[in-house]
């Protein structure tokens, strides 16, 4: 049935739709009719990265497989979308892999600032962290303001520089290593977001 559908409302919204059971299931897409306009307006305006990015990686992959010859292809920009994806996912190695890619075919694209800040997530968020690999990247951003990023390189680079390994607020603190070793006690508001993220490591303590 979900085939049927793709095949005869190919850029009808509720084709993402099945798609998406599709991806859930682990079911092999079928060749999509689907035009690449549709396609790209699926991966970068409906398809989150940061709640689905393995499904944003499969949209993406579809869009190189079945339009090698459009320019988002071939000017690197579906690269990137996987590269990012990937580290979204929390496919780290894969990612790095695919950014420094990026960098040696695509080093003079707009999207190279982008891609470092990526790189070095990525390059973060290894078991273990390259500190120094990621490091060579946020100066790289952090030397000049006008670079995307800019910001946060320099606030990440402060943070390394105090020993600090970068953990995202959403994955909870501290990372799965140091559970049951490790006791928080904080003054946050349950209003705060980062409250949610200590109660992903089990008790907090509160003081008013």
């Amino acid at each position: 049935a979900g085939r049927k559908l793709l095949a005869e409302f190919s850029d009808d919204p509720s084709a993402l739709h099945v798609l998406r059971v599709f991806h859930a299931n682990e079911w092999k897409w079928p060749r999509l009719r689907t035009s690449f306009a549709t396609l790209y307006r699926w991966m970068n305006d409906v398809v989150d990265d940061a709640s689905e990015p393995e499904l944003r990686l499969a949209v993406v992959e579809t869009i190189e497989d079945q339009f090698p010859k459009e320019d988002f292809v071939r000017d690197g920009g579906s690269l990137f979308v996987r590269h990012w994806c990937l580290m979204r996912a929390r496919r780290f190695d894969e990612s790095v892999k695919l950014g420094k890619d990026f960098l040696r075919r695509f080093g003079d694209s707009s999207m190279v600032d982008k891609c470092r800040w990526a790189l070095a997530l990525a390059l973060l968020g290894k078991s273990p962290p390259d500190i120094e690999g990621a490091t060579k990247h946020l100066e790289w951003l952090a030397a000049d303001a006008t670079r995307r990023n800019s910001a946060n390189a320099k606030r990440r680079l402060d943070a390394l520089r105090m020993g600090a390994s970068w953990i995202d607020a959403e994955d909870g603190c501290p990372r799965a290593a140091g559970l049951g070793r490790i006791a928080i006690v904080t003054d946050l508001r349950e209003s705060d977001p980062l409250w949610k993220a200590s109660l992903l490591t089990g008790d907090v303590a509160s003081s008013p």
